[in-house]
């Protein structure tokens, strides 16, 4: 977090697009290896995950409002200190948490061999990299929407601190829901909210509708993010619980999100950001696909 502090705080500056392009993949080097960590250890303890994880969001929501409306009235090199103040903060409370008891995984051939022959998890993988690809790609350019649809730059932030927060319900009651409901229909009810999301986004007629239907994010997100979590808890080892995780968020929210994000803006720059959200709607939909394939997969196993 140190060093993720440090490289953020250094764009604002440079003006120059290849010094800044290495100093954010600095940062994302840095913090990538942040969340898969969090939640590794959140499973390992006692804690229900949810409950958890629900703070994140409430962080994220605060720290978006309240960076956008600074940037509105001093300047968008704020945003760059206030993340770097962030990280410094999450630091001195990290040294306040006993992770010791956390247990530690030897990564070897034989465990990602065991892993990889998991039939259940590579189909969860393949799910996660269509469908996670589309939380980062739309957290990249629903800005560009909304300036699209004559928002500010405020009304980023109010519209993020909504939907950041209707996450918080969904990840609190989480554990309660998979209980009741079990996580392979969560995840299921999670793909239809997240096609269904960006199919109202890809023809939505203003900001108004968004801001009404801010409880999509965390219909969608919330429950993704629980279901993933648990889903990979129940379908690996103990043992494998850390690395399924990180290789989990590696091809979802990395190499999903980086391909996602990359495909979205030849399509904006060729059509327009209407188009990127039909474009979300369809890569959602594939792995929505792969979702029931595993759910009925998994129903045969236990049938067995």
């Amino acid at each position: 977090m140190t060093f993720s502090a440090l490289t953020i705080s250094s764009i604002p500056f440079t003006k120059s697009f290849i010094i800044i392009a290495v100093l954010y993949a600095l940062y994302q080097f840095f913090t990538c290896g942040i969340f898969p960590l969090n939640d590794a250890a959140v499973l390992h303890s006692t804690h229900e995950f949810g409950k958890i994880r629900q703070w994140g969001s409430v962080g994220f929501a605060t720290a978006a409002f309240i960076s956008s409306i600074l940037a509105q009235y001093l300047s968008n090199n704020i945003i760059f200190y206030i993340t770097a103040f962030a990280c410094f903060t999450a630091l001195i409370f990290l040294k306040q948490i006993d992770i010791k008891s956390i247990h530690e995984e030897t990564i070897n051939l034989v465990l990602l061999k065991d892993l990889f022959k998991n039939k259940n998890y590579i189909l969860f993988l393949i799910m996660a990299f269509f469908i996670g690809g589309t939380i980062n790609a739309n957290n990249t350019y629903f800005g560009l929407l909304y300036k699209n649809l004559g928002g500010t730059t405020s009304g980023i932030g109010f519209a993020f601190l909504l939907f950041a927060l209707s996450e918080a319900p969904f990840l609190k009651n989480s554990d309660f829901i998979i209980k009741k409901f079990g996580v392979n229909k969560l995840l299921i009810f999670s793909g239809i909210s997240f096609m269904l999301r960006w199919g109202i986004y890809s023809f939505i007629p203003s900001t108004k509708i968004i801001l009404i239907l801010f409880f999509l994010q965390g219909i969608s997100i919330g429950t993704f993010l629980a279901g993933a979590a648990q889903y990979i808890k129940l379908h690996t080892k103990q043992s494998q619980t850390a690395t399924a995780i990180t290789i989990y968020f590696s091809l979802s929210l990395g190499i999903g999100s980086m391909l996602c994000i990359f495909l979205s803006g030849i399509i904006i720059d060729k059509i327009n950001i209407f188009a990127a959200y039909k474009f979300y709607f369809l890569w959602s939909t594939i792995g929505f696909l792969v979702l029931i394939y595993l759910y009925y997969s998994l129903k045969k196993q236990n049938h067995r």
